[in-house]
């Protein structure tokens, strides 16, 4: 919502922005603006190995290993993690030299999950419900809901299909004032589509399989990732952030 730029004009002598697009638009509208780069750059630490973490779960370090990212509120889960888990199951039955890991956010119960996972009990997957990084970096590739876990799993290079599934009153007035063709932060930064988006009734098992499927073997995505990981800037965002701030109340 491009227009609220002007309110905020109003309110701010400065702003500090997180992602090079941003500054664009700010600008655009005579504002002076600071952009620092994104502090998930600095935040992104790996303590485990791929084969660390799979082993500890008793997985194969040989399989590739794909990841579901359902989301980390409640009503994410319920939207997602369905479709996810039937999308799992296709891809299994098309290659079974796969496994899943299912990566639990602190902020959802367990028993909301197994209750899903009750009709998938044969299929390989395994609830890793430890540090967020050493989750991903287990990962070859996700299926992650749109949000932060984009550029997380984007910081980490590792392909994705993104999917967002909401109400249909939310969704219609979303769309009624969002102009951007994107909403997955992955592309946006990129500022084209480097990875897939799957919304409302195109995020569905049989083409959340089909983009994933096509992930695995695009490769370039390694590379586009990688460009958007040094589009957010170099490590020290709240340092440059800190500085912006001193200099402006001096």
């Amino acid at each position: 919502r491009e227009k609220r730029v002007l309110k905020i004009k109003e309110l701010v002598d400065r702003m500090i922005v997180l992602f090079p697009f941003e500054k664009d638009i700010y600008s655009k509208y005579g504002m002076t603006v600071d952009y620092v780069g994104h502090p998930l750059v600095d935040e992104i630490i790996v303590d485990k190995t791929q084969t660390e973490v799979l082993k500890s779960m008793g997985l194969s370090t040989s399989k590739t290993t794909i990841g579901l990212m359902p989301g980390s509120r409640a009503k994410e889960v319920d939207r997602h993690l369905p479709c996810m888990l039937e999308a799992a199951q296709k891809l299994f039955e098309q290659n079974n030299d796969r496994q899943f890991i299912l990566l639990r956010a602190s902020s959802i119960p367990l028993k909301l999950i197994e209750n899903d996972l009750f009709y998938y009990k044969h299929l390989p997957l395994k609830i890793y419900d430890g540090p967020t990084y050493d989750g991903i970096n287990a990962m070859d590739a996700a299926m992650v809901a749109s949000g932060t876990a984009t550029l997380e799993c984007a910081l980490l290079k590792k392909p994705m299909v993104i999917i967002y599934k909401t109400s249909w009153l939310t969704y219609a007035i979303a769309r009624s004032v969002i102009k951007i063709p994107y909403i997955g932060l992955v592309n946006i930064v990129a500022g084209k589509k480097i990875v897939e988006e799957l919304i409302q009734n195109e995020a569905n098992a049989a083409n959340i399989a089909s983009c994933m499927e096509a992930a695995l073997h695009k490769h370039q995505i390694v590379d586009e990732l990688a460009a958007v990981k040094i589009s957010l800037g170099e490590p020290g965002a709240s340092m440059r952030a800190a500085r912006v701030i001193l200099d402006a109340i001096k």
